[in-house]
C-alpha cells in the first residue's frame, strides 16, 4: 500500500512540474491577414562568438491571419527571423503572452532573392503584454532615440571624437528610460552606450570591455553585447601579433599555451573570468579564420578542459559552439550525407560513391552565371570523370524547367533538387550559388570551398588527382 502511494505522490510531483513548466512558457498571438498561411521559422544563437544558429520556435499563420502561437520558450531568449525583406527580432520573456504586429508586407523582387549580399531591413517585432509595451517594444523604442541622438552628434562623436558628448547621449537616455527597471533592458541600454564608445576611440578600447564584467551570462546573448565584442575584438590576435609587443603570441598558439593567452586577453581586455574566458573564444575564433595561425593548435585548445570543464555553463557551450563550428567541412573532417530526389524521381545519396572523389556542386539556374557555370561541368568530367563523381545540388525553381536544361545541355552526374526551402544548402552553409566542396570515397572533406567550374576548379585539382 505504502509502495503504491508512493508511487501516486511520486506522479502527482510529476504533473505538477509538468504544468508548471508548461504554464511557464510564452506565448504569441496576434493577427495579420497579409500573412495568412505563412510559416516563419524563429532562430535563436548558441552563444555570441559562434553565433550559430538554432531554431527557437516556429509561428505559423492561420488561413485568415490569426497568430496563437506556445513557444515552449522557458527562459528570456533573444530570437530572430528572415522573411520576405525583413529580418525581425524578439525578445521572449516566460510566462508572458504577446500580442505582436508584423511589419506591413514587403517580398522580396526577384533581384533580391537572388543576390547573396543583399541586406534585409532589420527591426524589432513590437508587441504588447496585457495592454502595456513588452520588452521588445521598449528595445524598439530605446534604439530609435538612440540612433537619433547619435545622428545629432555624430560629427562630435565620430569625426572630433569629442568624448564629452558621449554624456550628450547617455543622459538623456538615462532620464528618459529611467522608469523601466527590467535587467535585460539596462543591459541593452549600457551595451549600446558603450558601442558608441568604441567607436570613437583608437587606443585602448577593448579595456571598455571591464566596463561590462559584472554582467551575468545572460546579458551574453543580447545581439548589442555580440555588437561591442565584434567592433572591440574582430581579428585581434592578428593584429596584435604583427606589433612589436605581440612577436609572443604565435608560439603561444603554435604550444596551445592557454595559461599565457588567457593572461593576455585579462590584460588587454581588463576582463576577469568568466568574460575574459569567453573573450578568449572569440579572439580565437577569429584568428582560426585568419589562416595565419595553426588551425589544428587552436581546435585543440577549444577541448581543452580549461573549456570543457568550465564552471560556467556559457563559457562550455560557448566553446564546444565554436569547436563544431569550426571543424565543419574542415579538411579532413566527415561531411554530412544528403540523400535527395533525382530529377527522374529516384533518390540518390552522396554516400554511395564508388570513385576516389566526389565534386559537389550547388546551383540555382534562375542565375545566369550559375547556367553557364553547370553547363562547363561536361568539358570537366571528360578529363576527370573516371575519377571524380559529380554530384549537382540544384535549387528548385519556378522559372526555369531544371530537368529540360540538364538534358538540353547533357550535364553529367548525378543531378538532385533541393527542397523548397533549401535544407540542404542550410545543412551545407551555403551562402551563394554557385558553390562547391570535393570530398572523398569516404565522404571526408578534400576542399571546402573547391573551386566551382569556370572559376579554376581544374587547376586546383593539379596535384590531388594524379593519373
Amino acid at each position: 500500500m505504502f509502495k503504491y502511494h508512493r508511487i501516486f505522490i511520486r506522479g502527482l510531483l510529476l504533473f505538477t512540474i509538468f504544468t508548471a513548466t508548461q504554464a511557464s512558457a510564452a506565448r504569441i498571438e496576434g493577427f495579420e491577414p497579409d500573412y495568412a498561411g505563412r510559416t516563419i521559422e524563429f532562430m535563436t544563437w548558441t552563444d555570441p562568438v559562434s553565433k550559430n544558429e538554432i531554431p527557437a520556435f516556429t509561428l505559423r499563420i492561420g488561413p485568415q491571419g490569426r497568430i496563437q502561437v506556445e513557444t515552449g520558450v522557458q527562459e528570456v531568449l533573444f530570437c530572430f527571423a528572415e522573411f520576405d525583406s525583413y529580418r525581425g527580432k524578439m525578445i521572449i520573456i516566460p510566462g508572458q503572452t504577446v500580442k505582436i504586429k508584423l511589419p506591413p508586407l514587403k517580398e522580396k523582387t526577384f533581384e533580391e532573392s537572388k543576390n547573396p549580399y543583399f541586406k534585409p531591413i532589420e527591426l524589432w517585432i513590437i508587441g504588447q503584454v496585457d495592454g502595456q509595451e513588452d520588452l521588445t517594444t521598449r528595445f524598439a523604442r530605446f534604439d530609435q532615440r538612440f540612433y537619433t541622438l547619435q545622428d545629432k552628434y555624430f560629427n562630435q562623436l565620430f569625426y572630433r571624437q569629442q568624448r564629452q558628448y558621449l554624456d550628450s547621449l547617455s543622459i538623456p537616455l538615462e532620464k528618459e528610460f529611467a522608469g523601466i527597471s527590467q535587467q535585460e533592458f539596462s543591459w541593452h541600454r549600457r551595451l549600446m552606450v558603450k558601442t558608441t564608445e568604441a567607436g570613437i576611440m583608437r587606443t585602448g578600447r577593448e579595456k571598455l570591455l571591464g566596463s561590462v564584467n559584472e554582467f551575468p551570462p545572460a546579458a551574453w546573448k543580447l545581439p548589442a553585447f555580440a555588437d561591442l565584442t565584434d567592433r572591440l575584438l574582430t581579428n585581434t590576435l592578428s593584429q596584435e601579433s604583427k606589433s612589436a609587443q605581440g612577436a609572443k603570441l604565435r608560439p603561444m598558439v603554435t604550444q596551445q599555451n592557454l595559461p599565457e593567452l588567457k593572461k593576455w586577453t585579462e590584460n588587454l581586455t581588463g576582463t576577469v573570468a568568466p568574460l575574459s574566458d569567453l573573450l578568449l573564444l572569440k579572439i580565437l575564433h577569429d584568428a582560426f579564420y585568419s589562416g595565419e595561425f595553426p588551425k589544428n593548435s587552436i581546435l585543440q585548445m577549444l577541448q581543452q578542459k580549461h573549456f570543457s570543464g568550465h564552471p560556467v555553463r556559457g563559457v562550455r557551450e560557448a566553446a564546444a559552439a565554436v569547436h563544431a563550428k569550426l571543424q565543419f567541412l574542415h579538411t579532413g573532417t566527415q561531411a554530412p550525407v544528403v540523400c535527395l530526389p533525382a530529377l527522374t524521381g529516384d533518390t540518390i545519396c552522396s554516400s554511395s560513391n564508388a570513385k576516389p572523389f566526389q565534386y559537389i556542386l550547388f546551383a540555382d539556374l534562375e542565375i545566369p552565371v550559375c547556367r553557364e557555370q553547370v553547363k562547363y561541368l561536361t568539358e570537366i568530367y571528360e578529363r576527370i570523370g573516371d575519377r571524380a563523381e559529380f554530384l549537382l545540388i540544384l535549387s528548385p525553381s519556378e522559372k526555369i524547367n531544371n530537368l529540360e536544361f540538364v538534358r538540353a545541355n547533357n550535364i553529367p552526374g548525378r543531378i538532385v533538387s533541393d527542397d523548397s526551402t533549401l535544407k540542404t544548402g542550410r545543412k551545407y552553409k551555403i551562402r551563394a550559388y554557385p558553390s562547391a566542396l570535393l570530398i572523398n570515397r569516404d565522404h571526408k572533406v578534400v576542399l571546402s570551398p573547391a573551386k566551382t567550374p569556370l572559376d579554376g576548379f581544374e587547376l586546383q585539382l593539379q596535384g590531388i588527382m594524379p593519373r
